[in-house]
């Protein structure tokens, strides 16, 4: 599998984004970039990144002894209300992802930028999905941070 990021820059008027030292990275380190539009929402990340599709999974996964619901829910809305910056790190070896974060570090991207890499159980997540997973760990983290601090 080739090396490819799946990348949303958030429309928020007034939001920092930090798109050009992110993708000034990954230009330079030969890595496709895929930009994630709301017209990718439901889209598997695994078809995005060009891995054979699975049928999307359904609205409830047990990780580990706790199942998370996708708080959004497309026939709710059109278009989620996504307004954080992140990267979804496809196809790279251990080494080319330490040597990814620690070039974000050095351009200026800060360690809060969401960043997941894709597995086995998240490619067949919508990119909604993998990114409400994203908050709700931010969230569910943030305590342990403070208590670390």
């Amino acid at each position: 599998m080739e090396e490819i990021v799946l990348y949303h820059r958030p429309d928020v008027p007034g939001k920092t984004v930090y798109t050009d030292k992110i993708k000034g990275v990954l230009v330079q380190m030969g890595v496709k970039i895929k930009n994630l539009t709301p017209s990718r929402w439901e889209k598997t990340v695994g078809l995005l990144a060009g891995v054979e599709e699975a049928a999307p999974e359904g609205r409830e996964t047990a990780v580990g002894e706790a199942v998370f619901e996708e708080p959004f829910s497309a026939a709710a809305s059109a278009e989620p209300e996504v307004t954080e910056e992140f990267l979804v790190i496809c196809g790279f070896t251990q080494e080319r992802l330490d040597l990814l974060l620690e070039r974000l570090k050095a351009a200026g991207v800060p360690r809060t930028v969401m960043k997941a890499v894709l597995t086995q159980t998240n490619s067949r997540w919508t990119v909604s999905r993998l990114y409400w997973q994203m908050v709700k760990e931010r969230i569910q983290m943030e305590p342990q941070k403070r208590k670390n601090q």
